[in-house]
C-alpha cells in the first residue's frame, strides 16, 4: 500500500486513537490550538486525482454560510497523478485498509471558522482501478485543553468497517464479497465506486458526543430541536414593526403530519363486536396516520401540504417582561390511515379492509394553551398543550360503506393530547432580519378551510383563517448558539422511532418552517448531503449485444433516502475515453450524452447501458442544484479469447471461479458484467459453465 508522503500539511501513517466509551469532547473556542487532523479510513482504494482531465478525487473545507473554499487538501490527500499513472498516491491492495491523514497547521481562518460553527466539509472519493473500494469513517480531530473529535457517519466511525477490524487490518476477503454493495445503504462499510458529500462541522463548544460521535449530533447546529412533538409548519408575514415591546399578535399556525408520526391504538378500549356491522369481531389494533391529502382550501393550495390548523386566540403580553400564555384552538384536522385496517367476522373469518380518516369532532371545541418565552433578542422557545377530539370515519374498501365514531359523543375512544416543550421560534424582521421566505413558509391571510372534511371549504361548519401573526416564526432557532441559519429541519428522534410505539396520549411529529410534500419527514427544501454509486461491478464490461453495465446510486440527507430527485448521468468525452456505450434506462437526451433517473421511495436510482465499443469510459453523476458529483469509471473489453476468462485478465484462475460463482443464475437473464462467464455460449451462466471453466484453468490455483 502507498500512502501520501509527508508534506507541509500531511501526516503520513498517523493512526487515530482507539476511542471508546462515553465521552469525547467539549472545548471552548478559546481553547483551540493551531493543529487539526483530517482522517479517512479507506479499503482497497486506488485514487488517481484525475481521469481524462476530470478531477474525480477531491476534498476541501469551506465557509458554510457562503460556500467559498477555505482550504483545499486534495493535493495533500490524493497527490496530482492522473490515470493511468502506475503510482497514484493512494494505492491499496485488494484486501488492504489504511487511515490516510492530513494535518491542518497554523491556519487562522480555518480555526476561526471552526470556532464560529461556519466550517463545512465536502469532497468526492472515486476508485480509479476496479471501481471498488470502501470507507469506514471520516473524522476531524484537534488538540485543545480537552481533545475534541468530530466523526462521520452516525453509525460510529472507526468501527472497522462494521467487522471490528483493527486500524490497518486486512479485510477478510476481496471486494465486493467481503463488504457487499448496498448492504448498509449509506455508502459506508460497503462496496462503492464513488462517493460525494457536503456536511457542516460543529464548533467544538457545541459538541458532546456519546460513543464515537454521530451525524445526528454534528447536525444539531442545523436543527435546534428540543421537544418530542409538535408544530410542523408555521407561516408568518415577512416583517414586523419596530416597537419598544415584543408582543406576538393572535394568528394562525399550520401543521403537516408526515407518514407514521401520528396514530391511535384501540388496545385498551377495543371497538366492540358488531361495530362494523352484524357479525364483525372486536377491533383492538393500532392505526398509523399521515397528513394526506392536505386540507382543501380556497384559494386552492394556499396552505401548502398542511393538514392541521391551530389558532392562537389572543395577543401575548410583552415578552420582554417574561413568558406569556395564550389560548389556542385546533380548528381543522385531516388525517388518513397509511394503510387499511383489517376487520374480521365471526371469530376471525372473512377479513375486510377498511380505510380510516380523522377529522375534528364538532361536539366539543379543542382548546389548549401555548406559553411563549423570549430568551434572546431574535426569539426564544414555546410550549404547547391541547387535546384533540377526533371524529373517525371508517370506509370499507369493497363497497365504500362507512361507519363513524365521534369521540366527542362516545365512550369508545379517548382524546388525543398534543404536547410540545422548548420548541424554537424566531422574530421576523428582528435584529437578524429573518424573513419568512428564507424558510419557504407559504404566506396567507384569509383562507377558507374545509374544517368538516366534506371536500367543500365553504360549508356552514367550515372556517376562514385569521391570518398569521406579523412577527412569529415557529420552528426556527435564531439564537447565537444556533450559529448559521439552518437550511432545513428534520426531527431525527422521531425518524428513528418511526412509530415503533405510541399511545393515545402522544403524537410525534416534527417542527419545521417547510413543506414536506412526500411526507417522508424531510423538508422539501432540504438539499441532499451525500450521493454514492456502485458499478458497474465488475467494471470490465464485455462489448456485445448481450452485455450490460449497471450503475446503482443512492441520494440521501442525514442517511435518509430522498425521493423524487432527478439524478443526471453524463458521458465524459475525452480522447483517452475510447469506449462507446448507449444509455438504456431513464430519460435519454436527444444526443445520447445524458440520461436522467428519478430517485425512488428509498432514494435509490439505477442506470443501465449497453457496451458497444472497447475502451475506457467515464460517467459523471450529478444532482441539479447541489454540489454533489460522483463518477463511474469502467473498461469495455472485447470478448475474452480464453473460454472462462470472465475477468478478461488473460488467464483462467480462481478469480474467474469466484466471478462465475457470483454470476450463476441457473437460467433467465444474465447478470450484469457476467457475459465473460458464459463459457459454453448458451446466454446464461450455470453449472455447465463451471465444468467448462474447470477444464480451461490456466492460472495459478
Amino acid at each position: 500500500m502507498r500512502l501520501p508522503q509527508r508534506k507541509c500539511l500531511v501526516s503520513s501513517g498517523l493512526r487515530l486513537p482507539a476511542l471508546a466509551g462515553a465521552l469525547v469532547l467539549a472545548a471552548s473556542p478559546a481553547a483551540l490550538a493551531d493543529t487539526a487532523t483530517f482522517s479517512v479510513d479507506l479499503a482497497a482504494m486506488t485514487a488517481h486525482r484525475y481521469v481524462a482531465d476530470v478531477e474525480v478525487n477531491h476534498v476541501e473545507f469551506f465557509y458554510w454560510d457562503t460556500g467559498v473554499t477555505l482550504l483545499d487538501i486534495s493535493d495533500d490527500l490524493f497527490g496530482t497523478a492522473a490515470w493511468p499513472d502506475p503510482s497514484p498516491q493512494i494505492d491499496e491492495g485488494p484486501v488492504e485498509t489504511g487511515i490516510v491523514t492530513v494535518d491542518v497547521v497554523d491556519n487562522a481562518d480555518f480555526f476561526d471558522a471552526l470556532a464560529a460553527g461556519n466550517l463545512g466539509l465536502k469532497g468526492t472519493f472515486t476508485d480509479t482501478d476496479d471501481a471498488m473500494f470502501a470507507i469506514d469513517f471520516l473524522s476531524l480531530t484537534g488538540d485543545t485543553i480537552d481533545d475534541w473529535y468530530y466523526g462521520w457517519p452516525e453509525s460510529g466511525p472507526n468501527d472497522g468497517y462494521g467487522l471490528g477490524l483493527a486500524d490497518g487490518g486486512d479485510l477478510p476477503g476481496p471486494l465486493p464479497d467481503s463488504l457487499p454493495p448496498g448492504s448498509r445503504g449509506t455508502g459506508f462499510d460497503e462496496t462503492i465506486s464513488s462517493k460525494s458529500f457536503e456536511v457542516p462541522i460543529p464548533e467544538p463548544v457545541s459538541v458532546l458526543f456519546l460513543g464515537l460521535g454521530a451525524l445526528v449530533v454534528l447536525r444539531r447546529r442545523v436543527r435546534q430541536f428540543a421537544g418530542p412533538l409538535v408544530l410542523l409548519t408555521a407561516c408568518t408575514l415577512a416583517t414586523a414593526p419596530a416597537t419598544a415591546q415584543t408582543i406576538v399578535p393572535a394568528g394562525t399556525d399550520i401543521w403537516s403530519t408526515p407518514e407514521g408520526f401520528a396514530g391511535y391504538d384501540f388496545y385498551e378500549t377495543p371497538l366492540p363486536a358488531d361495530f362494523f356491522g352484524p357479525g364483525s369481531d372486536p377491533f383492538d389494533g393500532a392505526i398509523e396516520f399521515e397528513g394526506l391529502p392536505p386540507l382543501v382550501t380556497d384559494p386552492p393550495g394556499a396552505l401548502g401540504n398542511a393538514n392541521t390548523v391551530v389558532e392562537r386566540r389572543s395577543d401575548t403580553t410583552d415578552l420582554d417582561l417574561g413568558p406569556s400564555t395564550v389560548d389556542i384552538e385546533i380548528v381543522a384536522l385531516s388525517l388518513v390511515s397509511t394503510e387499511p385496517i383489517t376487520v374480521t367476522q365471526n371469530g376471525g373469518q372473512d377479513p375486510e379492509l377498511w380505510h380510516v380518516e380523522v377529522c375534528l369532532s364538532d361536539t366539543i371545541p379543542t382548546l389548549g394553551t401555548m406559553t411563549i418565552t423570549k430568551t434572546h433578542p431574535d426569539g426564544g422557545t414555546f410550549d404547547s398543550d391541547f387535546p384533540v377530539i377526533p371524529l373517525f370515519t371508517f370506509t370499507r374498501v369493497s363497497d365504500s360503506a362507512t361507519v363513524e365514531l365521534n369521540c366527542g359523543a362516545s365512550d369508545l375512544c379517548d382524546d388525543l393530547v398534543l404536547q410540545g416543550e422548548d420548541n424554537a421560534w424566531t422574530i421576523l424582521g428582528g435584529p437578524k432580519l429573518v424573513r419568512r421566505s428564507d424558510f419557504g413558509a407559504p404566506e396567507f391571510v384569509a383562507v377558507a378551510v374545509d374544517a368538516d372534511c366534506d371536500g367543500d371549504p365553504h360549508g356552514p361548519d367550515d372556517l376562514v383563517t385569521t391570518g398569521s401573526s406579523i412577527n412569529f416564526l415557529a420552528g426556527v432557532d435564531s439564537s447565537d448558539s444556533a450559529g448559521r441559519m439552518p437550511k432545513c429541519w428534520v426531527n431525527e428522534e422521531a425518524e428513528r422511532e418511526r412509530f415503533s410505539a405510541y399511545s393515545n396520549g402522544q403524537h410525534d411529529s416534527f417542527l419545521a418552517g417547510f413543506n414536506d410534500a412526500d411526507e417522508n419527514g424531510i423538508a422539501d427544501e432540504c438539499e441532499p448531503d451525500q450521493l454514492h454509486t456502485a458499478g458497474p461491478i465488475p467494471n470490465r464490461v464485455v462489448a456485445g449485444p448481450r452485455s450490460t453495465g449497471t450503475i446503482d446510486g443512492m441520494l440521501e440527507r442525514n442517511f435518509n433516502g430522498l425521493t423524487g430527485w432527478d439524478v443526471v448521468f453524463t458521458k465524459v468525452s475525452h480522447p483517452s475515453l475510447s469506449g462507446t456505450y448507449t444509455f438504456t434506462s431513464g430519460t435519454v437526451s436527444p444526443d445520447g450524452t445524458q440520461a436522467t433517473v428519478t430517485t425512488d421511495a428509498n432514494g435509490a436510482v439505477q442506470m443501465t447501458f449497453s457496451a458497444d465499443g472497447v475502451g475506457p469510459g467515464l460517467i459523471e453523476v450529478t444532482v441539479a442544484g447541489t454540489g454533489l458529483s460522483v463518477f463511474s469509471f469502467f473498461e469495455i473489453v472485447a470478448a475474452p479469447p480464453l473460454a472462462g476468462d470472465g475477468d478478461c485478465d488473460g488467464d483462467v484462475d480462481l478469480a474467474d471461479v469466484a466471478l462465475l460463482q457470483r454470476c450463476i443464475t441457473g437460467g433467465g437473464r444474465m447478470a450484469d458484467g457476467c457475459a465473460g462467464c458464459d463459457v459454453d455460449g448458451d446466454q446464461q451462466v450455470e453449472l455447465d459453465d463451471f465444468t467448462e471453466l474447470e477444464a480451461a484453468m490456466t492460472g495459478p490455483l
